[in-house]
């Protein structure tokens, strides 16, 4: 059974790809205002517990946005107040966490050669 905190995160994905919304973080232009403005409204634990609970299908169709989502999560919240990202191993958006991390070790490996 899906909390509440889920169909708002899925909402926020609704929104962000209907209304177009900028999902990069660091934008220089607008701030990726939307979106951090939308998961300001949520608490840290129900943001994870609602990534944990998403199914393949939304992760697929949403992965672009998940990613912002997890940026937000290191710099926004991470900095201020760590927390463990523990509650979502095993799930969906752990899988994004692993290749996007393995992808990294591979660009910094060749950009050290």
């Amino acid at each position: 059974m899906r909390s509440d905190a889920s169909k708002s995160l899925l909402e926020i994905f609704v929104d962000a790809k209907a209304n177009r919304w900028c999902i990069r973080i660091p934008c220089t232009t607008c701030g990726c205002r939307e979106l951090r403005s939308a998961l300001e409204l949520l608490k840290t634990d129900d943001i994870l517990k609602s990534l944990g609970d998403l199914s393949a299908e939304e992760v697929g169709s949403n992965s672009d946005t998940i990613r912002a989502v997890l940026t937000w999560l290191r710099y926004a919240r991470w900095v201020a107040t760590p927390f463990d990202f523990d509650v979502i191993k095993g799930s969906e958006v752990w899988k994004i966490i692993v290749s996007d991390y393995k992808e990294h070790q591979l660009r910094s490996a060749s950009d050290s050669l």
